[in-house]
């Protein structure tokens, strides 16, 4: 059971909040989607929101807006967590609340997507199996793990995939051929790790891999990104053969790429999104790419900086650069430098032969191994989905 002291997690899924007295814990990007959802599909709107700090907040009509510590008294709500990032740190700041065994829901699988479902309620029951823990399967396993269900299944290994705050029997664990982590880097998972240690269980992690990323994942005994196994390793183990493959590969991955041109030479920035685990784990930007932003135009003043800021983030910055929507590619391969904190395109970068600079925590600062090495390494521990 993933459990702390006298809080302990579990799933539900949104259609069982109909006809409950139910509450958030925390208020954020989960919360405003159940909102929407409760809106569509008619369901009663929670009866209260606990937070920290009840000055700064927007209300919702007819919501009654509580502080976090008045929740040991209102032992009527099924609790939610209002939130699809700070699950863990919600759990250990409410501990010195509550005198008696509390339990707090998540739900935002099933709004991410219908077909969590499936994965998370309705798996099957067998004998042979490994485990997969997941935030998000659908997404992830469905797409780059299919064929890793099925190369499985005809060894007559099933695969069940479970929710990191869900409750799972120790005997789940234990008796598990494998358990594989999806990412595993963000502090959800800490709770389902800490047990996987006090049961002795093994486990390795996966994450979605390189040139290009949904193509590829890989697995890793250590972790994931600077996390992983050949971060610290000499990669004595990489051949010339090995290396070929890498100037192999960058003559067809930019093959139909134009560079991309300015009236003067660039600086590349590619800019990532700012709740990413890479850069929350691995670097010094945790409060967002705003500050990311200023500090390159601190390092370059004299300058022209291109910045292209991350598709899926919808934030407002500003810069004294420009702000552009071009292929990053193109973009790479047009600029005399590429400076980010640990992007993908970095490592795009690497394979083309650019000059660059990371940030922080990243296998590109190897302290053994130069930029052809790793991606020689990263190449041959990696498996096309």
């Amino acid at each position: 059971m993933a459990r702390l002291n006298l809080i302990d997690t579990a799933l539900i899924t949104p259609d069982k909040l109909a006809n409950k007295k139910w509450a958030f814990v925390g208020f954020g990007g989960q919360a405003r989607a159940l909102i929407r959802y409760c809106e569509n599909e008619k369901i009663t709107f929670p009866c209260a929101v606990y937070i920290r700090d009840t000055d700064d907040f927007s209300a919702i009509g007819g919501v009654a807006i509580k502080r976090e510590d008045e929740l040991e008294n209102d032992e009527n709500y099924l609790l939610v967590f209002g939130t699809d990032t700070y699950q863990y740190q919600i759990i250990l700041r409410l501990q010195e609340y509550f005198s008696q065994p509390r339990r707090i829901y998540d739900i935002s699988a099933f709004l991410w997507s219908n077909k969590n479902v499936d994965y998370l309620i309705n798996r099957n029951v067998t004998e042979k199996y490994k485990v997969i823990i997941d935030i998000n399967p659908a997404e992830h396993v469905e797409y780059w793990l299919k064929n890793l269900f099925v190369e499985n299944q005809k060894k007559g290994v099933d695969i069940q995939v479970y929710h990191p705050l869900d409750n799972i029997d120790d005997d789940v664990l234990t008796s598990a051929i494998d358990v594989l982590i999806w990412n595993g880097s963000t502090p959800i998972f800490k709770l389902i790790k800490n047990k996987l240690h006090s049961l002795k269980v093994h486990f390795k992690y996966i994450e979605c891999g390189f040139f290009p990323q949904d193509k590829f994942y890989y697995i890793d005994c250590d972790g994931i990104n600077a996390q992983r196994s050949i971060a610290n390793s000499p990669l004595s183990w990489v051949t010339k053969e090995m290396k070929m493959a890498v100037t192999g590969l960058a003559k067809t991955y930019f093959v139909n790429t134009v560079a991309i041109e300015y009236e003067s030479e660039y600086i590349f920035i590619p800019l990532q999104m700012p709740n990413d685990s890479n850069v929350q784990e691995n670097s010094l930007f945790v409060n967002g790419m705003q500050d990311f932003i200023d500090y390159i135009q601190c390092q370059y003043p004299n300058d022209l900086l291109i910045f292209k800021v991350h598709p899926k983030d919808k934030m407002c910055y500003t810069t004294s650069g420009r702000f552009v929507n071009q292929d990053s590619r193109g973009l790479v391969m047009g600029a005399k430098l590429v400076h980010g904190i640990n992007s993908t395109v970095l490592f795009e970068a690497a394979l083309l032969g650019k000059p660059l600079k990371a940030e922080g925590n990243c296998l590109l600062n190897h302290l053994y191994a130069d930029h052809i090495t790793v991606l020689a390494a990263m190449l041959a521990t990696q498996t096309h989905i």
